[in-house]
């Protein structure tokens, strides 16, 4: 992730209000619930979890410039690894993690808000 994505990054994070932001954690949160739930392993995991997921295999702050960055393969695996060593699972679904992704930056496009 170059450093024009974290500035603007920053610079997004210090728009959000603090119920934007909240709001923005728990949608990123959902998407990955809705579309990693049926996956074995993840029967029981929270919007927080993966909200935590994310920022240690991405990094913090969460925004949507940052997400929209990690669609690259080595976020990708980034993001893959760090379920499977949470959840302790067997994660090859690395398809369902692009459209967790996805659904994310619909709910949240960047440059929105």
């Amino acid at each position: 992730m170059g450093r024009p994505v974290v500035v603007a990054a920053i610079r997004r994070l210090n728009r959000m209000d603090g119920q934007d932001h909240l709001a923005f954690l728990i949608a990123v949160g959902e998407s990955f619930c809705d579309a990693l739930s049926d996956e074995p392993g993840f029967e029981d995991a929270s919007p927080h979890d993966f909200q935590e997921v994310l920022r240690a295999a991405v990094g913090d702050p969460l925004t949507p410039e940052i997400l929209s960055s990690t669609t690259s393969g080595e976020y990708l695996a980034k993001i893959v690894a760090e379920c499977v060593r949470c959840f302790e699972v067997d994660l090859t679904a690395t398809a369902k993690v692009e459209q967790a992704l996805g659904q994310s930056l619909f709910r949240w496009p960047v440059g929105d808000h």
